[in-house]
């Protein structure tokens, strides 16, 4: 069968077959049930895949020389490897956690602060051996522990030593069934408990004052936290903020509704450090050492002034790297600039879609659960797009445009493809799209790159000198023009437009076809494409939910998707659990006037359907003498049915999960935030449903 299929793949892309089956075992291994997941099943599943990928690649390498080699074998290392590599993660970050909440005194480290600026701030704490909760042996001490506060104090900073009393609860699992798992990422984090402060945060005594230098990590967190905030008093708002965040990855200082300004228009990947920066960064300064060298002709033409460059430039990188904490995208990014460089050094083609495939595979290595991040799938999928693009434009030789018009033409496509193929990405993620990005990047990233990075540089470096008071208005003026770009098109009809996520399922199908239609020849490759329509064709006949229902150790809060793509919620909601609600329902959420719900009121849902809400127990009489709505949502436990045989529902019963609510005529299915799914029988009924 090998034989017959070989023919038909490009010898270059077979990395892509490698990097496919790499990511299938991370999926599998997190699609295993709970209990694979921790304890000695664990232990198991990290030995024996271990093992077999050890033994698989030993006898790969041994049979490679013999005429009979089949390439399955080594396909077949890569798969247990992902599943070994996952399993491992999870084995080193296997640390106990609260069953239940708790309340206590903690005392430790500060090793993170992030949020924003207008909401609650959220501390990462490493818990100290005299808390309260080490003491009892309920969690270990140096487990961290994130906690919210709404007090932002200017004297908390990186590596001090804070105390408070806290309310703790175990880490967040899924909140909605599909949405992302919050649980998987606090523990591969080692975050053992999330909760908020109850108290005043007190300071004490600074004991890692000398120590610090000597962790590194720790040391540029300070050192990254402190630049920030000297950027946020060096210029106005919200410059300063911006600032911080393009310049070191401290997006803290941003406030919730400039954030939202640049995500409605297509500009909120410009707020993280990733390959627009690491390219302006890295070779930009590679290009400003060549242009110098070019200067004396006579010394530079007696060496390779290039591959010097890109050496400094790839240490360059590595600094910025480090000063902005090391997130994906800025990892993707530095460690395609690591493969551009060794191209250049070997004298190869930089950019092609192997070295994207090396990167990914480095990234998922030593972090296996970055595959499900938005940060990684957002930055490989533009970043692979583009290669591609670049790679195809290469074959076809140099375009025919007008050397004025080429980079403009060039921003344009770049543009387009970047926006297509994040755009059901983004939708999983963040349950928008932002139709007007093109128009944005095509002005934003200019402004950027031209204007406000080089000028950045040169503020980074004159603050060594106490001169950055000098540069600041100059730096102060790109990102006024980037803020007001991004309020402009952010006012634009359906900027930042609602959407209900494609699911896992379409994401699979359309991943999968874009990788054919690389990877094998024309005109088979164009069954790739065909995957990619179906994939979308997945996606626009998906279920949207009707409503939603938070339960999970709280009184049952009801949303409910109305008209207008405008939901309505029936209580009081945090904003996380009502941004997860907007997210998998694809519409916003607003607050119903609970006054006229008392104690019964009317929803009518985008499918003709409406139904009684009834909040007290004595509108159920009126409810039940409604002809005009086909059924009951009530809170209160019934008494006794309607004389009409009008369905009623019994939401307070529903506890222990958070729901999805798929209403068919009077059909009402609940799906938990674990995927299990049942048909839910009206309260009273005398016959089953």
């Amino acid at each position: 069968m090998a034989w017959q299929i070989a023919p038909l793949i490009v010898p270059e892309r077979r990395i892509l077959i490698s990097l496919y089956l790499f990511m299938a075992g991370i999926i599998l291994f997190h699609l295993m049930p709970d209990i694979w997941h921790s304890g000695r099943y664990l232990n198991w599943l990290v030995t024996v895949f271990l093992l077999t990928s050890i033994l698989g690649l030993g006898v790969a390498i041994y049979t490679r020389q013999s005429a009979g080699h089949d390439r399955g074998l080594f396909l077949f290392v890569v798969f247990t490897a992902g599943i070994a590599l996952a399993s491992l993660q999870f084995a080193l970050h296997d640390q106990p956690k609260i069953k239940w909440g708790v309340t206590a005194d903690i005392n430790g480290m500060l090793i993170k602060i992030d949020g924003n600026a207008d909401a609650r701030s959220r501390l990462w704490i490493s818990l100290g051996a005299t808390s309260d909760i080490v003491k009892n042996d309920i969690l270990p001490a140096g487990g961290i522990v994130r906690v919210t506060t709404d007090k932002w104090q200017d004297q908390q900073y990186i590596g001090g030593a804070i105390a408070m009393r806290v309310r703790l609860y175990p880490p967040p699992d899924r909140i909605l069934h599909g949405t992302p798992d919050y649980g998987r990422r606090a523990r591969v984090n080692d975050v053992l408990a999330s909760g908020y402060v109850i108290s005043e945060i007190t300071m004490m005594p600074d004991d890692h004052a000398e120590s610090i230098m000597h962790d590194v990590k720790l040391f540029l967190a300070r050192y990254r936290a402190g630049f920030a905030a000297h950027l946020v008093d060096l210029m106005p708002k919200p410059a300063g903020a911006i600032a911080a965040a393009l310049l070191v990855g401290e997006r803290r200082f941003i406030s919730e509704d400039v954030y939202n300004r640049f995500r409605d228009s297509g500009l909120a990947h410009l707020l993280a450090i990733s390959g627009l920066h690491m390219g302006l960064i890295c070779f930009g300064s590679m290009a400003v050492i060549r242009f110098f060298g070019a200067l004396f002709p006579s010394r530079s033409s007696r060496f390779a002034l290039h591959k010097y460059a890109a050496i400094i430039a790839a240490i360059i990188g590595g600094c910025y790297v480090l000063m902005s904490g090391a997130p994906v995208s800025a990892l993707r990014a530095f460690g395609m600039a690591m493969l551009v460089v060794l191209a250049i050094l070997h004298d190869r083609m930089a950019l092609t879609l192997r070295n994207v495939c090396l990167a990914a595979f480095a990234i998922l290595a030593f972090n296996p659960v970055a595959l499900f991040t938005a940060s990684f799938q957002l930055s490989f999928a533009a970043t692979a797009i583009l290669v591609i693009w670049y790679e195809s434009r290469a074959r076809r030789g140099p375009a025919k445009w007008h050397w004025s018009l080429r980079y403009p033409m060039a921003l344009i496509t770049m543009s387009f493809l970047s926006a297509m193929a994040t755009a059901p990405f983004a939708a999983q993620h963040f349950g928008t799209v932002t139709p007007w990005g093109l128009v944005a990047n095509i002005i934003g990233i200019p402004l950027t790159g031209l204007w406000i990075m080089p000028v950045g540089m040169v503020l980074t470096i004159s603050t060594l000198f106490g001169l950055d008071w000098v540069v600041a208005p100059l730096m102060t003026a790109g990102l006024d023009g980037l803020y007001y770009l991004a309020d402009w098109i952010a006012g634009f009809p359906l900027a930042g437009w609602k959407v209900a996520p494609p699911g896992y399922s379409a994401l699979v199908v359309m991943v999968t076809g874009v990788m054919i239609s690389q990877l094998l020849i024309k005109p088979m490759a164009r069954i790739g494409l065909g995957l990619v329509v179906i994939g979308g064709g997945i996606w626009a006949v998906r279920p949207v939910p009707d409503g939603v229902l938070f339960a999970v150790g709280r009184t049952p809060q009801l949303v409910l998707a109305g008209t207008n793509s405008m939901a309505l919620s029936y209580a009081p909601l945090s904003e996380f659990l009502a941004s997860m609600g907007e997210l998998r329902m694809g519409q916003s959420i607003e607050q119903a006037d609970l006054a006229k719900c008392m104690p019964a009121c009317k929803h009518d849902f985008s499918k003709g359907i409406s139904a009684n809400i009834v909040m007290k127990a004595k509108g159920l009489t009126a409810a039940c003498k409604d002809l005009e709505t086909a059924f009951i949502l009530t809170n209160v436990t019934p008494r006794y049915p309607c004389y009409s045989g009008k369905p009623i529902y019994n939401i307070s019963q529903k506890t222990g999960y958070n729901y999805l609510i798929f209403i068919d005529k009077n059909k009402f299915k609940l799906i938990n935030n674990f995927g299990s799914a049942r048909q839910v029988c009206p309260a009273l009924q005398p016959r089953p449903c």
